[in-house]
């Protein structure tokens, strides 16, 4: 056509021609805006329909060499969150013995492929071209070789990672150090059926759909830097707070109820369970008698279980609305059931905001306009700082850069640059900084926020893990709880069992001091905030002191021992095994933490300060989705006097169903308010055994302990992917009856609960 080739000729030109030399009579916007023209309609004339073209540009000096180090890492994000896709790897292969990676394209779209002849790599202003054939019918993942589909994927997600560091020995390096996702992606195709899109090296969020949306690369002032001005600072933080007074209208209430959002129930048939299926589940909950609904994060996340925040204001839209929760807790409320949201404050995602800012070291305001220093809300370390590291037993002293390449790092690089995050529970979960008084405030004020919804309080993710041993620089006489030793597990990048040193041990002294503050200054606005607390922890003196602060904790104490003093095993009689524990150390479970007087730590002889609070809420759970279910953990194995092994095979007798009857009556009578974890009412199980047969590894058990709630109407059950891992049943399950069935059943596992 006549545009078509009056455009190729623009292009032409403005390649050829510097932009000023252009009509003297046009200003530089408008003879930009041309060329952005021009540069559309020559795209067009070569893009293939189901193709994605990433325009990746790293400015004018990049060299094609520049372009070639990087691959792109591309994976379908929504509806389901599944495995990764290679493209534009000229890289080896056969990464390790173990490691083989299945790139669908080994270059760099060339001249030939743009219709401009030549066999090199293509460098234009807009930078260097990927081609992305998203519907070949032969797809498979970059690492795993399975078959994938981009096929009716509403999001996607992407990092432009550096090829020499995909060798098997450490985590990959990107541009951006962060992922970065495609939202409403299906509707971003052009009439021709392709799509196109433009990216600057360093911010891969200010993305566009075409030539005429870009802007000119950013420069972030962090990566490059070499003098270490950048290290985030901390405050002195001080004790000024007291215990904060317990919940009244919580005091008097005993029944709550777990529910696995994205697991429980689906009420628009995209495979996800949803708030909308929440709302639609009231009825059956009220007839169950639950008084409390604990629901796991529905606030904005990178991933299906919710544990990795990337905006702490929004509503996840996998799960439903604002007006959708509104609405919840208006319905909940009208039949006098409290609504507890989950809360994670530990850590957030790389896509959070706070972190983006954070990276770039930019200064701003909070919600309440005061300046913000947004580097200082995170942790970050220069290359050649030194940090302590438990290994092998011993603590020793490395960089945070050595750290990073170890088996176990807590320290992870950020991108290109020559600085490090803390991240204790993985890369992708960068942790924030409470030493500083601005990050306190931004948490504080976020969930007033929420409470202002007229919600009932929270349930606080890992409590202990605010503040780490290895995570504070200055511990001074802190009470520090120890918690080190090894674990093997699987190690997908060696395809063998790594055995490797952990350290979770905490700072107990920091911990409260947070707390105290957070339940205090809550509490002044919202007094009948309710506020309980994960605490993963076998020991109850470990727990008792954040009673100081928490109106109730999760008994992660009696959900262990409770088991033990259970196992109607023959050889645990006659005072040994459990009934030993029972006798001798039954005291540590049931502890009043009453005293203001310091207790012993049963396991460390440590010293500790007491709860100070006589009106703690308890917390006994059946079951959670961090740990097998009610019916497996009470019918495990005998290990020793503080460990027991969950059967990972309920079939379902006689014996096994009477056992966990027995464990739900103990469980739900504990005073205080104990929890169901959803599905336990039905008895359904957590069964892992045939995990390692069908993923070839033990990891991600976890999701066997996340499987869909057994509706009668099928279409209301979940069915989602995450990675190469199905939600699903395990065979029992699937045996089981449905929730409306066991309502009419007597003698079955709901009836027995309610």
């Amino acid at each position: 056509s006549i545009s078509r080739t009056l455009g190729l000729s623009l292009l032409t030109f403005s390649l050829l021609v510097p932009l000023s030399a252009c009509d003297g009579k046009k200003d530089d916007d408008e003879e930009t805006k041309i060329t952005d023209t021009a540069y559309e309609e020559w795209v067009n004339s070569w893009s293939e329909s189901g193709h994605l073209y990433l325009h990746y540009n790293r400015g004018e000096e990049a060299s094609i060499s520049d372009y070639e180090s990087y691959c792109l890492w591309l994976w379908p994000h929504r509806p389901n969150d599944l495995e990764g896709t290679l493209w534009a790897y000229k890289g080896v292969t056969e990464v390790t013995s173990s490691l083989t990676l299945h790139p669908m394209s080994t270059r760099w779209m060339n001249g030939a492929d743009v219709a401009k002849g030549g066999n090199t790599t293509w460098k234009d202003k807009y930078g260097a071209i990927i081609d992305v054939d998203l519907y070949n019918s032969n797809l498979k993942t970059g690492k795993n070789n399975n078959p994938v589909s981009f096929v009716d994927v509403t999001n996607v997600g992407f990092l432009l990672v550096r090829i020499d560091s995909m060798d098997g020995s450490s985590n990959w390096i990107s541009d951006g150090g962060k992922e970065t996702y495609i939202t409403d992606f299906d509707t971003h195709f052009r009439e021709d059926g392709s799509m196109h899109l433009y990216i600057n090296t360093g911010n891969f969020d200010k993305y566009a759909f075409n030539a005429t949306g870009t802007s000119e690369p950013e420069v972030n002032p962090v990566v490059g830097d070499t003098s270490g001005v950048y290290r985030s600072d901390t405050d002195t933080i001080t004790d000024t707070y007291g215990v904060s007074p317990t919940s009244d209208s919580f005091t008097s209430l005993g029944v709550g109820y777990q529910v696995f959002v994205a697991s429980f129930r689906d009420s628009d048939g995209d495979g996800i369970g949803d708030l909308r299926g929440v709302i639609d589940s009231l009825e059956y909950l009220d007839d169950l008698g639950i008084q409390v609904l604990w629901l796991t994060p529905i606030q904005q996340s990178d991933s299906y279980h919710g544990y990795d925040i990337s905006d702490f204001y929004a509503v996840d839209s996998k799960f439903g609305t604002l007006e959708d929760y509104r609405e919840l807790l208006y319905k909940a409320h009208e039949k006098d059931m409290k609504i507890v949201m989950d809360l994670v404050l530990n850590h957030t995602s790389k896509s959070n905001v706070w972190f983006k800012n954070s990276q770039w070291a930019k200064q701003g305001l909070d919600e309440e306009g005061n300046a913000i220093d947004w580097r200082n809300v995170y942790h970050w370390k220069y290359a050649t700082d030194t940090v302590k590291k438990y290994d092998n037993g011993q603590y020793v002293t490395i960089t945070v850069k050595d750290d990073a390449e170890s088996n176990n790092p807590s320290w992870y690089r950020d991108g290109e640059s020559n600085y490090y995050y803390y991240g204790k529970f993985g890369s992708g979960m960068p942790e924030i900084n409470y030493e500083c008084q601005a990050t306190r405030d931004l948490v504080k004020n976020m969930a007033k926020y929420w409470l202002s919804f007229g919600l009932d309080g929270f349930r606080l993710d890992a409590v202990k893990h605010i503040y780490m041993k290895d995570e504070v620089d200055n511990t001074g006489n802190d009470i520090i709880i120890p918690d080190v030793g090894s674990k093997t597990s699987y190690d997908d990048e060696k395809g063998a069992n790594v055995t490797r040193s952990f350290d979770y041990s905490s700072d107990l002294t920091k911990n409260l001091i947070w707390w105290k503050e957070f339940a205090n200054e809550l509490k002044v606005i919202f007094p009948e905030c309710f506020l309980v607390g994960e605490n993963f922890d076998g020991w109850g003196t470990r727990i008792a002191p954040y009673y100081q602060a928490l109106d109730s904790q999760f008994d992660f104490s009696a959900y262990y021992h409770i088991s033990q003093f259970l196992y109607a095993n023959p050889s645990n009689g006659s005072g040994s095994g459990a009934s030993q524990y029972a006798s001798t150390q039954g005291s540590e479970t049931f502890v009043p933490f009453a005293s203001s007087e310091n207790q012993v730590l049963g396991d460390t002889g440590i010293s500790v300060p007491g709860g100070k609070r006589d009106d703690f809420i308890n917390g006994a759970f059946t079951s959670n989705h961090d740990v097998m279910r009610a019916i497996n953990q009470a019918n495990g194995s005998f290990v020793s006097l503080t460990n027991t092994t969950p059967l990972n095979n309920v079939t379902g007798g006689t014996v096994q169903v009477g056992r966990a009857k027995v464990h739900a009556a103990v469980t739900m009578l504990t005073p205080g308010v104990s929890w169901i974890y959803y599905g336990d009412e039905l008895g359904m199980s957590s069964n892992t055994n045939t995990h390692v047969s069908k993923y070839g590894n033990e990891n991600n058990m976890d999701i066997w302990y996340r499987q869909p709630f057994l509706w009668k109407d099928t279409s209301k059950r979940s069915n989602y992917k995450t990675g190469q891992y199905q939600i699903e049943l395990d065979n029992y399950n699937k045996t089981l009856q449905s929730a409306e069935d066991q309502q009419d059943n007597a003698n079955s596992m709901l009836s027995f609960y309610k």
